[in-house]
């Protein structure tokens, strides 16, 4: 159970050090000026939006793109 609770750590910080990557590269700063911590707090805010069952495809992206502008901001 350890190793299966420490891989879905590493799954999780590497999906977020991607979400970061990507809000870089659309902004076109480096990625080492966007907060890995207040990323994770913008997430978390978001979540609850992104996780709803009755959330059509189109209004999920559109949610997405806006949690990618807010963690753009964190720079």
């Amino acid at each position: 159970m350890v190793r299966k609770e420490i891989l879905m750590h590493l799954i999780v910080y590497n999906s977020i050090r991607l979400l970061l990557c990507n809000a870089a590269k659309q902004t076109k700063v480096s990625q080492r000026r966007i907060s890995f911590k207040a990323s994770v707090q913008a997430l978390r805010q978001w979540e609850p939006m992104l996780n709803r069952n009755d959330l059509k495809e189109h209004e999920r992206k559109r949610l997405l793109t806006l949690l990618r502008e807010a963690i753009e901001k964190t720079n």
